[in-house]
């Protein structure tokens, strides 16, 4: 039988074994008395392993005076990403900014480049949402934005952080094609913009 310190010291693949044997026990069995937890188990523990999966994310600076990702805090989602020059952003233009950084992304994740809320707050958004930096993408970081401020534009300074990047799983995904009628039913169906009411 398995401690709790037991599992612990278990490697990644016994981990993530016990966790989808008892993912898949817990949401097939509904019987107290059918396939369980293995006994010594903490399933907080193992909930937490797998939500915390550690991810190694390689980088490097394409120029000397690029900076590298930080943290705002240990549980904060996404790394700061700094500008790498100064850069002025104006309103109604699509700006690239520079980050002199470059990244190898694990095969199975992805960057999420996303506004910082300071600078949202004031009016430098991403036209496109959110940016994604595919695995395979070995070129520099760029955070595209506008300005929808007040006045005409920003001034980024040089180091400044600009935008966060949060790394993302990305699931092995297929698409089947079937009839219309195949598709499971739903209590919204049809209904688009403005569907689910104002409030």
């Amino acid at each position: 039988m398995f401690s709790t310190g037991d599992f612990q010291r278990q490697n990644q693949y016994t981990k993530s074994y016990y966790f989808d044997i008892y993912h898949f026990e817990k949401t097939t069995f509904h019987t107290k008395n059918a396939l369980s937890q293995p006994k010594g188990i903490d399933s907080t523990l193992v909930l937490g392993y797998y939500m915390r999966q550690k991810v190694e994310v390689l980088f490097a600076k394409l120029n000397s005076d690029a900076a590298a990702p930080t943290q705002g805090s240990k549980s904060a989602a996404g790394w700061d990403l700094r500008a790498l020059e100064d850069t002025c952003v104006m309103k109604g233009v699509s700006t690239k900014i520079r980050t002199g950084l470059a990244v190898a992304i694990p095969e199975g994740w992805e960057g999420q480049i996303r506004s910082r809320s300071s600078l949202g707050a004031k009016g430098m958004i991403m036209p496109n949402g959110v940016g994604t930096i595919d695995s395979d993408y070995r070129g520099e970081l760029m955070v595209l934005a506008t300005w929808i401020g007040e006045g005409d534009s920003i001034q980024l300074s040089k180091g400044e952080r600009i935008a966060q990047m949060l790394i993302a799983p990305v699931p092995i995904t297929t698409f089947k094609e079937v009839g219309i009628e195949d598709l499971s039913k739903t209590e919204r169906g049809e209904g688009g913009f403005g569907s689910s009411g104002k409030f």
